[in-house]
């Protein structure tokens, strides 16, 4: 789970209405998947995650569904895409009142959304802040293709804590196609020699893929 970027918003209709109601302080419109700003909002997401799921980054919308041009005077015109995301309230209580918050929102893989539901995350996980990094919170496991806590860094409590997260965020949910997916691109370049490291396109689990190319490559 890589740390998102989510300070340029394609749809600035979107923020402009969002920033003002934060301005004013004020209760938000019931959040709704008929709302009008609600496609602007999922495909913006898209653009800032690159089309991947926010937790475990399979891939679940194609870039040509958020590319550029299906951009226009700062809402999405690009039409509804075929997608297997959800929008997902990172802390569920700000939904009611809130439920329009820039910084709440990431697109998710639907099953994983499913996992997590209304579940309390602690803001160490929460990828769109400036103090993320993958590399203090987690450690990789080639052989198993499974994240966990860091355990330099963290004492036995603060793991647990950190590893229920994991779990309620599906981290590791998808590590049967995420082993299969990294493991053939390992293979073309330690075993083939076909792509190096530095050549070797990755169109998903590039976190985890960082993990094993810091590991492997020494």
């Amino acid at each position: 789970m890589r740390r998102i970027d989510k300070s340029k918003i394609p749809s600035t209709d979107y923020k402009k209405w969002e920033k003002e109601l934060e301005s004013k302080n004020r209760i938000h419109p019931k959040y709704s998947a008929n709302h009008r700003f609600y496609l602007d909002v999922i495909m913006s997401l898209y653009s800032c995650q690159d089309g991947l799921c926010a937790y475990t980054e399979r891939r679940i919308c194609e870039v040509k569904d958020y590319k550029v041009s299906c951009w226009n005077l700062h809402k999405f015109t690009g039409g509804k895409p075929k997608h297997y995301g959800e929008l997902d309230h990172f802390d569920a209580s700000l939904k009611v009142e809130k439920g329009w918050l820039w910084s709440n929102f990431f697109m998710v893989d639907g099953r994983v959304n499913r996992l997590k539901s209304e579940k309390s995350i602690g803001d160490i996980l929460k990828p769109d802040l400036s103090s993320y990094d993958p590399f203090e919170i987690f450690e990789y496991d080639f052989e198993t293709h499974m994240y966990i806590a860091n355990t330099n860094k963290f004492d036995e409590k603060k793991q647990d804590e950190i590893n229920e997260m994991i779990f309620e965020l599906g981290l590791n949910y998808v590590v049967g196609p995420r082993s299969r997916y990294l493991n053939e691109k390992v293979q073309l370049i330690e075993d083939f020699g076909i792509e190096t490291w530095d050549t070797i396109k990755i169109d998903e689990y590039p976190t985890a893929f960082a993990f094993i190319r810091a590991e492997r490559s020494k």
